[in-house]
Order: structure tokens, then sequence, then C-alpha cells
């Protein structure tokens, strides 16, 4: 339950916050878990995901992100097969979405945020297929995804009849409307070193980029002869290009957060929402990352190390939201009887009341006061001092610095100054 409204507040912030480009992509993440877990036991992670073509198994996550930044949008962990039953029958809209395949239901839950602004959601093989294109152009939207098993409707038959003979090579197929005779969907058979099938509810037949690639070839045929680098180029239609410049981003945005950044190794737990939690904390780690390289124009090649370990830092000195307390400024009228009082009352722990040289003022007009290093074994700066060793205005003399004591503290410089005092004093 923590989980889910942790999901649910992630997605809601991120809906009312951000606003993506003009293109959203569809696929999933795996949150590391090797523990317990699974239908057969009620120990562990509820349900476990093991997939041999997963680098990793644990939580499944949906998500979609924006293809122009990289940044997650929406999340959705899954659920076991009842789990997920019952919330579907929960929905108001539960008639409607009955015959929606599974990858239909979580492509539109994903962008529901952005019905009816005409973007374009990308989406793999575990998504696409021609009810999730017509139920996308029905909100208003665009689609364009790689069919692989979800061929319902799916001309496969006819485009796989298709003779090609080399790299580039293509055929199309068109669904045209009967009313407005406008083509509303386009199914695309294109051969790289494989065939594969694409449906796009956007782009038509216009031809892209072509790739460029390097291959190592034997162009020599002599004995002991090395390779030659030979350039290789595959002509593809607009509606591919566009697919490819997107469908990774997820992907790219699943190896920074696992092999950069590494919560899931460097984070022990044995409790699996921790672990989850963890995961989704990675996950706005490294849109922290692909949002500083977006806006910051200097360091588009800044290592994801260096990054964290600078945001590392400037969390734990994190001070939004506390507090400070500044020391009062005194009168020189008030100095004096500070004096009288050290002089005849017990040692206390006050601010120093010298100024740090040479240094700015703070906002609101008031001194920076002198730090030191304090007396006990952390040697951490203190702008505390000790009343009665410490002259309050005369520089020449020396100030004795001390932490504050506090719960949880381990030094313990000043109980042992103020043992001192009691030995010395009496």
């Amino acid at each position: 339950m923590l989980l889910d409204d942790f999901v649910t507040h992630f997605n809601k912030y991120r809906a009312e916050t951000f606003v993506p480009g003009g293109s959203i992509c569809i696929d999933e993440s795996i949150v590391r878990w090797y523990g317990n877990g699974g239908s057969y036991v009620n120990e562990g992670l509820p349900h476990y995901v093991a997939m041999e073509r997963k680098p990793e198994n644990g939580c499944e996550i949906q998500n979609a992100a924006c293809v122009d930044s990289s940044i997650m949008i929406q999340l959705k962990i899954v659920k076991g097969k009842e789990d997920e039953d019952r919330l579907e029958s929960s929905r108001n809209d539960e008639e409607e979405r009955s015959e929606l395949n599974h990858g239909t239901k979580v492509v539109l839950d994903l962008t529901k945020p952005w019905n009816t602004s005409g973007r374009e959601i990308i989406a793999d093989s575990a998504f696409a297929s021609v009810s999730t294109a017509m139920e996308v152009r029905k909100k208003n939207n665009n689609f364009t995804g790689c069919v692989k098993t979800a061929t319902k409707e799916f001309p496969m038959k006819e485009l796989n009849d298709q003779v090609f003979i080399e790299r580039g090579s293509r055929a199309a197929l068109a669904h045209i409307d009967e009313r407005s005779k406008a083509t509303t969907m386009v199914a695309w058979s294109w051969l790289d070193r494989n065939r594969r099938f694409f449906i796009t509810t956007l782009h038509g037949l216009d031809e892209g980029k072509e790739i460029f690639r390097e291959r190592l070839r034997q162009v020599n045929d002599d004995p002991n002869a090395p390779p030659d680098r030979v350039a290789i180029q595959v002509k593809q239609p607009a509606a591919i290009e566009q697919y490819y410049d997107g469908a990774g981003i997820i992907d790219n945005h699943n190896r920074v957060r696992q092999a950069d950044l590494m919560m899931d190794r460097r984070l022990g737990t044995q409790v699996w929402d921790k672990r989850c939690g963890f995961g989704i904390a990675g996950m706005i780690f490294t849109d922290a990352f692909f949002f500083y390289q977006k806006t910051v124009g200097d360091n588009q090649d800044e290592c994801p190390n260096e990054f964290f370990s600078g945001l590392a830092d400037e969390m734990i000195d994190n001070k939004i939201g506390v507090r400070e307390t500044r020391a009062r400024v005194v009168s020189p009228a008030e100095l004096d009887s500070v004096m009288e009082d050290n002089t005849n009352n017990e040692p206390t722990l006050r601010a120093t009341l010298r100024v740090k040289p040479n240094a700015k003022a703070n906002k609101d007009g008031t001194p920076k006061l002198a730090q030191g290093r304090c007396g006990g074994k952390c040697g951490q700066q203190s702008t505390r001092v000790c009343s009665k060793c410490t002259h309050a205005t005369d520089p020449a003399q020396k100030q004795y610095f001390f932490c504050l004591p506090c719960k949880g503290k381990e030094c313990d410089g000043w109980l042992k100054h103020l043992e001192w005092h009691k030995q010395n004093d009496a």
C-alpha cells in the first residue's frame, strides 16, 4: 500500500508539473530483487518477474518517459493476475475496456494525463498492436510501434509474403477510412538484418534518413589478411526512423540507473518494499541527471557518477525548510557585562562575539561570526566558545571553540572541558 501511494503521488505530481515533448515512450524497468517472492509463498516480493531477455530479475515497473528529455512521467507497478483483475473490475469504464488486450490498457493508463494532446506514443512489441493504435487514435493522439506477437487484424501474412532482396527494402499497406477517405493507419514490413513489422497512425510513406554503420568485413581473401571496415547504408521510412529515435529512451534510462547509480546493488536490504522504493528513488535521481544535462549546456558530457556524487553531497548539506538561527548582535555595554559574568559565573558554551575578518555580511546585514575547530576529537567547525576561557573582543587572545552537545553526537570535548574547570577552578 505504501508503494502504491508513492507511485500515485509520483504520477500526480509529474502530470501536474511536467510538460513532455511531442513524443512519449512506453517501456518497462526492472528493480533488482533475488530474495523470496512470487505467488507460491506469502513472503517477500508479491509478484516476482524473471525473464531471460532482462539482465536482472525482480519487480517490474511499466513506465512512460518523455522522448525529448528522457525523464520518467508515469509509473505502474506490475502485479499478479488476481490483483490486476481486482483493480480492473473496480474501474468505472470496465465494460469499455473488457475487449482490449493488456498492452493496450497499459498504454492508455500511462498516457491518460495527455489525452487529446496530439502527441506521438512510441512502444515496443510488448504494447504495440492494431488495437493499441486504434484506441490511442480515439484519444486524439498518434501511435508508432513494432509488432511481433500481437498480430490480430495486422496484415502479417500479406507483408511477410513480400520478397526483399537487400537491406532497406520495404512494403506498406494502408488502412483508409471509408467515410473520409483519409489514411488512418499504415503497416510496414522492413528488412534490416531481419524482417521487422511496424504500425503507425502518424507517418505516411515519407523517406527517412539513411542509416550508416561501420562493420568489419573480410574483403581480402588472402590467408591471414585482416578484415576491413566497410560502411553499410540502409534506407528506412520516416516512421521507422521516428520509432528507433524514441524506443530506446527508457532502456538508456535503465542503464544509467543500474550501471552508474547502482542503488540496487549498493544499498543492501532484505525488505522487498524498501528495495522497490529504492528503485523508484533511483529513477528520480536519474531523472535529475537527465534534467541537468538538458538545462546545463556546458556539461552535456559529464560522467553520471560525478553528477550523482555531487548530488549526494548537496543533499547531505541541504537546509531547505530548516530555520537557521543567528547570534544576536550585542552592544559594547553588553560586552562588558558578559565579561563580568564570565569572571564570576560558571563557564557556559555561548556563541562567539567576534566576527569573521574580511567576510561578506549575511543577507540580513549581520556580520558573519568567527569559526574555529572544536577542541574535542571531532575537529569540526563551530561558532560556540567557552565563556570563561575566551575573551569577548580581544583578537589577540585565543578562542576555545567546542561543539554544542546533542543527542547522537559522539564529540564530548565540551563535557571534558567542564571537568577540567571543576578540577582547576576549585
